[in-house]
């Protein structure tokens, strides 16, 4: 299950309760980014890295597109796929991703708020459309 709502660092959506079918809950997850998966950034599989290589190039192209000249393009597209690949390795593998052990923790506000404090979770809540939890 990926987040929806919520491009960049992290994104949410509503589901069913992977443990009681009877409720839905909030959903909240690691956010997209350019690659597929954690394995493209980080494995030193000659594919993945000419992958890596590849998505620098459209990132630099991308990036020309909005305004960059073609050396800045270059040294941006370095610069976000270094962040990417730092953001990637806080995210689990495709065999973690699967464990439902692993990714079933359900928490209150005040819990989430402990972990993330740097967050406002009430106002990202109704930013998205959520304005009030029932517990």
């Amino acid at each position: 299950m990926e987040p929806e709502a919520g491009l960049g660092f992290f994104g949410s959506y509503i589901g069913t309760d992977a443990k009681n079918s009877t409720r839905n809950v909030v959903y909240i997850g690691t956010g997209s980014l350019g690659l597929p998966d954690r394995d493209y950034y980080v494995s030193d599989a000659p594919d993945n890295k000419e992958k890596r290589e590849k998505y620098e190039l459209h990132v630099a192209k991308m990036l020309q597109f909005i305004g960059d000249d073609e050396a800045k393009a270059k040294v941006n597209a370095k610069k976000i796929l270094a962040l990417e690949t730092k953001m990637s390795t806080a995210t689990f593998d495709r065999v973690e991703r699967r464990d439902r052990r692993k990714s079933y923790n359900p928490m209150t506000i005040a819990d989430l708020e402990k972990i993330t404090p740097t967050v406002n979770w009430n106002e990202y809540l109704k930013g998205i459309g959520i304005p009030k939890l029932i517990l």
